[in-house]
């Protein structure tokens, strides 16, 4: 009886020790995750403000259990807000580490993730009134999103309506 109780109580021990104490003993990349998707449904809902800081907290995770192509992702929805926050600086700054992350990662240059920081780097460029440089980027993201299967048809009717707007 007191063996199987000493049994019992290590095991338990054991497995309390194994879980991390965040989010129920999820494991950092669980919770970059879980994080990642709350804030992309805030911003599907335009719920920016509360997208913006799930997104910087998805982030920090994604530096503790890097999933590059997600980490990438989360920066190219940060430079997202951020134009639309109009605070340009952070927007490019953002812009730029979701391109370094695919370029440190040997992403595919026609991966869509290139297309969604060259749309960004073209609304930055708009907004700040480089009307041609936007054109460029939006010209650059529309040939990437013409050949990646499994991209949505919107990004194209955004990039040439940002042009037509330029």
């Amino acid at each position: 009886m007191k063996s199987t109780f000493a049994v019992l109580l290590f095991s338990i021990l054991i497995i309390s020790a194994l879980k991390v104490p965040a989010m129920g003993g999820t494991t950092d990349s669980t919770k970059a995750k879980y994080l990642y998707q709350k804030a992309k449904k805030l911003f599907n809902e335009a719920d920016f403000d509360s997208a913006y800081g799930i997104f910087k907290d998805a982030a920090m995770q994604y530096k503790l259990e890097p999933n590059w192509e997600e980490q990438a992702d989360v920066y190219n929805f940060l430079s997202g807000i951020a134009w639309k926050m109009r605070i340009m600086d952070e927007a490019k700054a953002y812009c730029d580490t979701s391109v370094s992350i695919l370029v440190n990662n040997n992403a595919d240059t026609l991966h869509k993730l290139y297309a969604k920081a060259y749309h960004n780097y073209g609304t930055i460029e708009l907004l700040n009134g480089h009307l041609k440089t936007a054109v460029t980027f939006y010209e650059k993201a529309i040939a990437i999103n013409e050949l990646v299967p499994n991209t949505m048809e919107t990004n194209l009717n955004n990039n040439y309506n940002n042009i037509g707007i330029a």
